[in-house]
């Protein structure tokens, strides 16, 4: 490169500005974590209702033993959000004001719940639209797309707390078949593709209250709340059967080659047994090694 292009500025256009800007669409009001274990989640509030408190079943679950079990709730009216107390033991504070009353929210208010400070931001605030951004950054895997392994267990751990009286958790945990070959044959750029591929097939036969992270490499797993295990062996075949069916196009020396990927999958489910979640975990991991042992391309558990 000569000195002139090395110093030239290049001009941006109102196409590169726009990528700049937040969007008032999918910019939700929302709440971030100041203080206690979870400082920096961010809550966004999506439902015209919201409940809080360290119960499990409650809508915003901040497990913090200073909070209530049902401890504030926040309703949204037009383009107020408005928070009020439960009857919480603590209390409910915005701006270190004791709430007496439902009290509408101003961009920038800080709520406080037991010893747990949450800042609010409205959906125009640009800091929420950072935050964002960078919450993406930091939970999603970059070959891929998806969930990383980081986010999977920060969300397993929720969903293992909301389902201890109902057990109705269930995970998927899979790996594709001979994946070191697809490297050493054609290439990691080649083994690239065939990750983003495959996780491209999957996506469709999911809903949004399922979880699909990458877990590390060729290994794969996504979280089913409300889930049975038969209703999880139907979604794992669906999902066995459609990668193996599919093609994948690939390169090699300049030719373009077709390449059918497959995977093995185990299934657990929550049980009374299980002392924490990393107990589903390794049940979902014993039967995905009982699939690769008794042939591959299978559907275990």
């Amino acid at each position: 490169m000569n000195r002139d292009a090395e110093e030239k500025t290049v001009i941006a256009t109102n196409k590169d500005r726009s990528s700049l800007q937040p969007s008032r669409e999918g910019n939700p009001p929302s709440f971030i974590q100041y203080t206690g274990e979870k400082a920096g989640q961010r809550y966004p509030l999506l439902q015209m209702t919201l409940t809080i408190g360290r119960g499990a079943q409650m809508d915003l679950c901040i497990p913090e033993a200073s909070i209530s079990r049902h401890h504030a709730d926040v309703k949204l009216e037009g383009a107020q959000v408005i928070v009020s107390d439960a009857g919480s033991a603590n209390g409910t504070y915005v701006n270190e004001v004791l709430l007496s009353a439902p009290t509408p929210l101003q961009d920038g208010d800080m709520v406080r719940i037991g010893t747990v400070v949450l800042k609010y931001i409205s959906k125009d605030n640009l800091d929420g639209w950072v935050h964002d951004k960078m919450h993406k950054l930091s939970t999603l895997d970059g070959g891929t797309g998806i969930y990383n392994k980081q986010y999977l267990l920060e969300a397993l751990d929720a969903e293992w707390r909301k389902a201890k009286s109902t057990l109705d958790l269930t995970l998927l945990y899979y790996d594709l078949d001979h994946f070191k070959k697809v490297n050493d044959t054609y290439g990691h750029n080649c083994g690239d593709i065939v990750l983003r591929e495959t996780v491209n097939f999957i996506r469709p036969l999911l809903s949004q209250t399922q979880l699909f992270c990458r877990f590390g490499g060729e290994e794969f797993v996504i979280l089913l709340p409300h889930t049975s295990v038969e209703e999880a062996r139907q979604l794992g075949e669906r999902i066995r059967s459609t990668v193996a069916s599919s093609d994948i196009t690939l390169e090699k020396d300049g030719a373009a080659i077709l390449h059918r990927q497959t995977l093995s999958m185990g299934i657990a489910q929550m049980t009374a047994q299980m002392t924490s979640p990393r107990g589903l975990l390794e049940a979902a991991d014993q039967k995905l090694y009982t699939a690769k042992q008794t042939g591959r391309n299978r559907v275990e558990g």
